[in-house]
């Protein structure tokens, strides 16, 4: 009879012990999760801000350019045509802003997420086998949860390092809108 006790004891503490275990892995893929959600968020956002910065820069690019001579030069120590520097700077503008949208939406772009066990194979190969205890299941579920949490963070690394990368070439290509409307304000006030 003691020996029943202290085996169901043993029993009880094992099966609390992987109940633990199984938590802690399953916070650490519910973490990944919410990560996976935020750099979707972060992506989608640049995504519209791209878009909204694109159509306003080639509006006001289309309005400024229509004013500025594209012949008459200015001799800064070498004769240098304005509207030839300031379609430079606008190329170079956009193609920095669409770079910054396509990089966002690789980042956005759906990626294997791995979520397992398949619930039919679970269901099939643990589930209904009686001779699988508790412990073993919990065990099994920890170790498949843990590969997962490892692809999944490669994954969420692998977007994190393109929404950098979409930061970054967003914020070249807001730099040259600037400096393109500085010099055409400067180029306009000359023709004045």
């Amino acid at each position: 009879m003691v020996n029943e006790n202290d085996e169901d004891k043993k029993r009880v503490q094992e099966l609390g012990r992987a109940e633990m275990v199984y938590n802690i892995i399953k916070a650490r893929y519910e973490l990944a999760w919410k990560n996976k959600c935020i750099l979707d968020e972060k992506a989608s956002r640049i995504i519209g801000f791209v878009g909204i910065l694109i159509t306003l820069y080639v509006g006001v690019s289309n309005f400024t350019l229509r004013n500025i001579s594209k012949t008459e030069a200015i001799n800064l120590y070498i004769n240098i045509k304005p509207y030839d520097i300031l379609i430079s700077i606008f190329l170079l503008g956009v193609i920095s802003l669409l770079c910054s949208l396509f990089i966002a939406l690789r980042a956005y772009s759906l990626k294997n997420w791995q979520v397992n066990p398949e619930p039919n194979e679970f269901l099939n190969n643990y589930a209904a086998n009686e001779n699988r205890s508790e412990v073993e299941i919990l065990g099994t579920l920890s170790r498949t949860t843990a590969n997962d949490i490892k692809q999944n963070e490669t994954t969420n690394d692998e977007r994190a390092r393109d929404i950098t990368w979409a930061i970054r070439t967003l914020i070249f290509g807001v730099l040259l809108s600037v400096v393109f409307v500085v010099i055409a304000i400067w180029v306009n006030g000359e023709n004045v």
